[in-house]
């Protein structure tokens, strides 16, 4: 009887032992916090950028927005995205953030609000901001989910139709926040 129960006593301190370190590693998400600046934006062409059909809708299928960060995760970034927007630039869109060297890529979604017109001290002259908010989840370099708002305002840029698109950016805000497991 002394013996089986010293047998199981092993057995169960065994299979502690294989468990503990396991469970150990299983961290619990902590808080997340990155925020930087946008500082540009692609040149927008119209191969880009097309009116979906006649809804007074635009279609961007492809376009950047650069910048760097710092926080939590800290670098020069990337966005490439997609964005289905109305005339004053209200819709949602969809994209990939890529800071650094790639070693973190973060999915992003979210939706902008329409334009509004901001007093531009540096210029003495009201000029368009766009708000942004949304979603993101990385993909590779970490496990986190989280929010984000981003705003700029920027220079118009108009088109060889008379179409208003965003051009250069001179003010800018970029902040992420949730939970991650670096």
């Amino acid at each position: 009887m002394k013996r089986r129960f010293l047998l199981i006593s092993l057995f169960l301190a065994l299979v502690l032992t294989v468990l503990t370190p396991v469970a150990a590693l299983a961290a619990k998400p902590v808080h997340f916090s990155t925020s930087g600046n946008i500082a540009y934006i692609s040149p927008s062409y119209l191969s880009e950028i097309l009116p979906a059909g006649k809804s007074g809708r635009w279609v961007v299928h492809e376009r950047e927005l650069g910048g760097s960060i710092s926080g939590d995760i800290n670098g020069d970034f990337v966005l490439t995205y997609r964005a289905n927007v109305d005339e004053n630039q209200a819709g949602s869109l969809a994209g990939t953030l890529t800071v650094g060297d790639g070693s973190f890529i973060i999915k992003v979604s979210g939706k902008s609000q329409p334009l509004e017109m901001v007093y531009f001290e540096a210029f003495q002259t009201y000029l368009p901001k766009l708000s942004i908010n949304g979603h993101w989840a990385f993909i590779e370099g970490a496990q986190g989910t989280g929010s984000f708002e981003a705003w700029f305002v920027f220079i118009p840029e108009i088109d060889e139709y008379g179409n208003v698109h965003v051009g250069q950016i001179v003010d800018s805000a970029l902040e992420l926040t949730g939970k991650w497991q670096p």
